[in-house]
């Protein structure tokens, strides 16, 4: 038997520009399966509501634009997110994450990071290294006014939003 898993799948460089805008997709699977048979056209990934665990399988999509994991219940990404080179979106919004692997800054394509509504305190200093990244979205993170100073010192040409 087949696990459902709920997510979309952009196909053809059609992806959003901004994640407010609405998803066109020229394919939608309904199964983590069907998408694994041509991982190279997929160029955007949505998960909600059911993920614990990140997904391993999510790391044969070589050329992901856009990988939504918001309103799960993730409390650590794996180190291999650093993989996702191709990665310009990275959704992270209201999980239970408590920290982010050093290995984000290797995503250096990123233009968005969303990590709204989690536990996290700190941000790694390798985030310093996205210097694409465009938009910060922080809000509702426990984390000190001081540690935000120093994050908007690492990405002075990124709109943060705290």
């Amino acid at each position: 038997m087949t696990k459902k898993l709920i997510f979309m799948v952009l196909l053809n460089n059609t992806f959003a520009q901004t994640i407010d805008s609405t998803f066109i997709a020229n394919h939608t699977y309904r199964y983590l399966e069907e998408a694994l048979q041509n991982p190279e056209d997929v160029y955007g990934l949505e998960f909600t509501k059911r993920l614990k665990v990140f997904p391993m399988e999510i790391l044969n999509f070589k050329n992901l634009r856009i990988l939504n994991l918001r309103y799960n219940q993730l409390t650590s990404l794996p180190p291999e997110i650093g993989e996702l080179k191709e990665l310009r979106v990275l959704i992270l919004t209201n999980n239970q994450l408590t920290a982010l692997p050093p290995e984000i800054g290797a995503l250096k394509e990123l233009r968005e990071l969303w990590i709204r509504g989690n536990q996290l305190i700190s941000l790694p200093p390798e985030i310093g290294a996205l210097k694409e990244l465009t938009l910060l979205r922080v809000t509702e993170n426990p984390i000190s006014k001081g540690k935000l100073t120093k994050i908007q010192l690492w990405l002075p040409n990124c709109n943060i939003e705290f």
